[in-house]
């Protein structure tokens, strides 16, 4: 793991760092081709899943969502995949 000295550190530099380092979990994540799922914001997602934003924050706590950023959550095509298959009729 990388070291880090935050003392001289711009915001926008600190941002940068966490984005990238969330980008690298998300990329490492355990699922077996997770690496190469999409990674979608809320509108994208909302797209995918041919859904409205209310109805996406209705059944949002279905699927996993994960935190990139205060108030910005990202969601993988892999996982609203898995819900779509769970909940076929």
């Amino acid at each position: 793991m990388k070291e880090i000295q935050l003392l001289n550190i711009e915001l926008s530099e600190l941002k940068e760092l966490i984005q990238s380092s969330v980008r690298e979990v998300l990329s490492s994540t355990s699922s077996e081709d997770a690496g190469k799922s999409k990674i979608l914001n809320q509108k994208e997602a909302c797209e995918y899943l041919k859904i409205s934003p209310p109805t996406f924050r209705k059944i949002r706590s279905r699927f996993k969502a994960y935190q990139v950023s205060e108030g910005r959550k990202v969601y993988l095509k892999n996982d609203l995949d898995l819900f779509l298959k769970e909940n076929e009729k």
